[in-house]
């Protein structure tokens, strides 16, 4: 399911050497030269804290509520001029809302399957599904039920995003999820004995947390919740997460709990002591499974840059 949805949200047709990563806290930039035996060489790296007045957010929905800050932000991340100007966007997982369709009838017809997909949308979006961009893949099929991974994606702001590219320049090649992005990270970082555990993949920021359930590659299920986004996450707001999705594994998925849990987000190191101690579960920081001498030298072994790294690099440079 991993590579399919990348492909279909372009992630492998190209994969630009320079990024950008518009979150709600901050922004940042990467521009690597890859190397298919060794680390990634860093050419830039630049990041900076954004004021939290800077974006409105919703459930699915977020919008650029002072764009000229947002644009400061911006070009002063970026590198000197030359640089690549397709590059890779990275978005909050908060522009986006995630779906797993499951329809009994699955049309042969793609035309057929675009309208059958808009058309559960319209029963379970809380907005005009006019105002997203679709992108769906097809998961699996058991008996006579299909099951359909879908990510609809707030339009206004990927096109406030755009535009203020545009004005720089700047073309953005693919434009993913951040959340995305880290999962594939994940299934690069994989051994071949690896590739059929269950994980959990826990991600978060200051505005939401979002949750990956795999049995192997087959997506169980997906959740981002919105949390505090007014102040940074503490420990505690950390915690009630952990406990609602484990009630929630319990309840739907007793028989399938994950082997593993790896976590990517600000405390993540004492989140993973408190989820092996508490659950009994072996969790770890998602930053601790790349090797020493894959990260590259230049760049400070920062979470903050865990993102980036996986968009530009989960193809190859890292393993």
């Amino acid at each position: 399911m991993i590579r399919a949805l990348r492909q279909r949200l372009g992630l492998i047709e190209y994969q630009p050497p320079l990024g950008l990563q518009v979150s709600v806290d901050h922004v940042a930039c990467l521009w690597v030269q890859r190397n298919h035996t060794a680390s990634p060489t860093v050419l830039h790296a630049a990041s900076t804290n954004l004021n939290r007045n800077v974006f409105q957010t919703k459930p699915g929905q977020i919008a650029v509520e002072d764009a000229e800050s947002l644009a400061e932000s911006i070009q002063s991340v970026l590198p000197p001029p030359p640089f690549p100007r397709r590059i890779a966007l990275l978005v909050p997982d908060t522009a986006a809302m995630f779906f797993i369709l499951e329809v009994e009838a699955w049309p042969r017809r793609p035309a057929q399957q675009n309208e059958l997909i808009r058309w559960q949308l319209r029963q379970q979006l809380p907005y005009d599904i006019e105002h997203c961009r679709i992108r769906w893949q097809f998961l699996s099929r058991q008996n006579a039920l299909h099951r359909v991974a879908v990510i609809a994606a707030w339009d206004p702001f990927l096109k406030d995003l755009e535009q203020l590219l545009k004005e720089r320049n700047i073309d953005p090649g693919w434009t993913t999820l951040c959340g995305l992005a880290l999962e594939n990270l994940a299934f690069a970082l994989d051994q071949p004995a690896e590739t059929s555990i269950r994980r959990l993949i826990i991600s978060w920021n200051r505005d939401s947390l979002t949750v990956s359930n795999f049995d192997g590659d087959n997506l169980l299920f997906k959740r981002s919740r919105t949390l505090t986004g007014d102040k940074d996450v503490d420990f505690e707001t950390l915690k009630r997460e952990i406990h609602l999705i484990m009630v929630y594994l319990t309840d739907y998925y007793s028989d399938r709990m994950p082997d593993r849990v790896e976590l990517a987000g600000p405390l993540a190191g004492e989140l993973a002591d408190y989820f092996s101690a508490e659950y009994g579960l072996p969790a770890k920081p998602l930053i601790t499974r790349i090797p020493g001498e894959r990260w590259p030298q230049e760049l400070p072994r920062d979470p903050v840059w865990l993102p980036l790294l996986a968009a530009l690099t989960s193809n190859g440079g890292i393993r």
